[in-house]
């Protein structure tokens, strides 16, 4: 419902906005005027609005079981993060969650590089 309060608020404010530049072309005598505050404040306001909308929609919603009895979830907004389910991807790909700071050029042994790459070519 928010989001169709500011959806709305909005295009009233751009048609506002057009409105306003269509009578500053009709009365040339005024080179510039700057934006009414009620269409700033009105295109503040629907900002807030959408928003607020958007976050209240975030929370989970319950589920129905096959047995049509609702399940509600323990948390309200979002899942907790499982940190054996969050590393589960960088395991497969055979990375820590480290690497970032250990693949850094002050960590990396230059000399045991250029071994193992001559090693490589070597083979």
């Amino acid at each position: 419902m928010l989001y169709l309060l500011g959806s709305l608020l909005f295009i009233h404010a751009a048609y506002s906005s057009f409105e306003f530049h269509q009578l500053l072309k009709i009365h040339s005598e005024y080179d510039y005027l700057p934006l009414p505050t009620e269409i700033t404040v009105e295109v503040i306001l629907a900002l807030v609005t959408f928003i607020i909308g958007s976050i209240i929609s975030i929370e989970n919603e319950p589920k129905l079981s096959i047995d049509n009895k609702l399940i509600l979830q323990d948390d309200k907004y979002l899942k907790k993060i499982e940190m054996r389910k969050a590393m589960r991807e960088f395991e497969k790909v055979g990375i820590s969650g480290f690497e970032e700071y250990d693949s850094r050029v002050d960590f990396i042994d230059i000399k045991q590089k250029r071994k193992e790459y001559n090693d490589w070519v070597n083979k």
